[in-house]
């Protein structure tokens, strides 16, 4: 091998083996990292260079070539300097997003396939004619880099001073290369360091880009992390207000998938409960400690319905009304435990010198319609239907027959569980409002006080009296009553029905009587 040529043979070799590993290496990054576009063009144009400087060094090996394989060597040396134009194009492209347009990279596709082609079918026809048309592009493109190293540096993108440097000096030894390898047909050093500068500089330009690019992975991950906490935050507090249990029902799992107006009908137990005399217990506490009472209170009972599958629709000053959407069962068994809660709640408060409170509960089971009412900027999830207004109606009524809990008879009989359930007949109303009437029951909880004891004990009795009073047989309902109240003076509805049948008995109740109360008040 001549002296002259070994020295630049022995450089492509050790370019050769450098530039394929460096080219292997940013290639996994991209495998790991596929939005990296410029490692995946950088490996590319590596891999590219390295094979031109394998192709150039076999000709200049101690080998004979003869003239068909030297011709496929230089066809091959032409094609790959064109790709590795067509590849540092698209790196650039990579690198600065802007500065070439997208349409010039498109027309390039076209016609570096149709050069491809050409090639391919001419190039042991054309030599000659191949080699100037390669020194033609090579021109004409390194003017074009040059025009773009200089965008680069006077708009002072990203690392402009080394990008620029580097491309000036890889493209100025390129052009040399060209001209020194068309007249002595061998390469000089100039080259093998400028190729060894330029991929220098690159990899430096690409790996602190990575570096720049992992810090705002790191920091997004973070603002990413927070905005979650934030969401979190956000839902936890919005949930206070809107249960999920409720956006379920409207088969809605997040609050911006809700419209105004969107409503659906179920079939659910509504539930309202009440502090019975609220006002003459708040009276004589300070304005400021009004609302620590109602929390206090709220926070107490609160669980009962929870627990029990119930959904805590709004508070409405001593009010709390509740959905069941499973099953009656579960309002009976939440309004059971509420009561107990109000029990021990009140051995609190005689112990703290405050006046005990009683609750009613009014349930009702039947079609509701929940939806969204409001305007475009407040909205909010509520209950609109009769079935509502009649729980409402039969809650009002606990005072005024003394009860813990009623309910609508039609409601306790679809309850599974209504052979556990301890409950008397109470009477058949019309509420305030309706023009048709119904018949309500009372929940009896036995050992929660002497007075539910007693009503427990004579509830055949009561009943009875009942039957008898709704015959219209007053006489015998008012023996019915009298031995109630001999033996539980304190029940208020045993001495209601002592009182209508002692009146209609002296008055007449007329051939249309059937036993139905009207309340014109809630």
């Amino acid at each position: 091998m001549n002296e002259e040529i070994f020295p630049t043979f022995a450089l492509n070799l050790i370019l050769f083996g450098s530039l394929f590993i460096l080219g292997l290496y940013f290639f996994i990054l991209y495998f790991y990292q596929k939005t990296e576009k410029q490692s995946f063009y950088f490996s590319l144009f590596s891999f590219v260079i390295a094979l031109r400087l394998l192709n150039v060094s076999l000709p200049i090996l101690p080998f004979k070539i003869d003239l068909l394989r030297l011709n496929y060597l230089n066809a091959l040396d032409i094609l790959l300097s064109i790709f590795s134009i067509y590849i540092l194009l698209r790196l650039i492209h990579s690198l600065y997003q802007n500065l070439i347009s997208k349409k010039l990279i498109q027309s390039l596709n076209y016609l570096f396939m149709i050069f491809v082609c050409f090639h391919l079918f001419f190039f042991y026809y054309l030599p000659s004619f191949n080699s100037y048309i390669n020194l033609g592009i090579t021109i004409i493109f390194s003017s074009y880099f040059v025009f773009l190293g200089f965008q680069v540096y006077f708009k002072k993108l990203e690392d402009y001073k080394l990008f620029t440097f580097g491309l000036l000096i890889l493209l100025i030894s390129a052009l040399k290369n060209s001209f020194e390898w068309k007249i002595l047909g061998y390469e000089t050093f100039l080259i093998q360091f400028s190729i060894f500068l330029f991929f220098g500089i690159q990899s430096y330009i690409l790996a602190r880009r990575m570096n720049q690019s992992f810090i705002r992975t790191e920091i997004l991950s973070d603002e990413i992390k927070n905005s979650n906490n934030l969401a979190e935050l956000f839902n936890r507090t919005y949930e206070k207000f809107v249960p999920k249990k409720f956006l379920n029902i409207l088969n809605s799992n997040f609050h911006e998938e809700l419209h105004l107006g969107e409503n659906t009908e179920k079939e659910l137990t509504i539930q309202f409960t009440q502090i019975q005399d609220f006002w003459k217990i708040v009276r004589g506490i300070p304005s400021e400690n009004i609302y620590k009472f109602i929390n206090s209170y709220i926070s107490r009972v609160s669980p009962s319905i929870q627990n029990n599958n119930g959904i805590i629709d709004k508070f409405i000053d001593n009010t709390i009304l509740s959905l069941f959407p499973e099953s009656p069962d579960d309002a009976v068994k939440a309004a059971i435990q509420l009561q107990w809660e109000i029990e021990i709640y009140n051995i609190h408060r005689k112990k703290t010198g405050y006046l005990p409170i009683e609750c009613g509960c009014g349930m009702h089971y039947g079609s509701t319609r929940i939806g969204i009412i409001g305007d475009e900027s407040r909205q909010e999830l509520t209950v609109i239907s009769d079935t509502v207004n009649l729980a409402s109606r039969i809650q009002g009524l606990t005072e005024k027959y003394g009860a813990r809990i009623l309910i609508s008879l039609p409601s306790l009989y679809k309850c599974n569980s209504i052979h556990e359930i301890n409950y008397r007949m109470l009477d058949m109303v019309r509420v305030k409002g309706k023009t048709i009437h119904i018949s309500i029951g009372e929940i009896l909880i036995p050992r929660i006080d002497l007075l539910t004891d007693l009503k427990i004990e004579t509830k055949f009795d009561f009943e009875e009296g009942i039957l008898s009073y709704i015959k219209a047989d007053f006489a015998l309902a008012m023996e019915h009553f009298k031995k109630v109240l001999k033996i539980n003076s304190g029940d208020k509805a045993a001495q209601m029905y002592f009182e209508r049948a002692k009146y209609f008995l002296e008055t007449g109740s007329g051939d249309d009587f059937k036993g139905i109360h009207q309340w014109e008040s809630k």
